[in-house]
């Protein structure tokens, strides 16, 4: 885990946002080389919300 934020469920989520922040960049880094054209799409399966009053991650809060 990258990240050490009060709440071990936000900070392993955060961690893996930048993990794959880390892996689109590595990816662009790579296609660059070739000098060609190119698209990279990403899409999310999903979002989780986080509010102080529920100290936790959630779908639909």
């Amino acid at each position: 885990m990258q990240f050490d934020l009060n709440n071990k469920n936000v900070s392993c989520y955060v961690s893996s946002i930048k993990e794959t922040d880390d892996l689109i960049k590595s990816i662009v880094e790579i296609l660059k080389k070739h000098n060609e054209d190119y698209f990279v799409v990403y899409f999310s399966d999903h979002g989780l919300s986080h509010t102080e009053q529920y100290q936790d991650l959630s779908h639909n809060r």
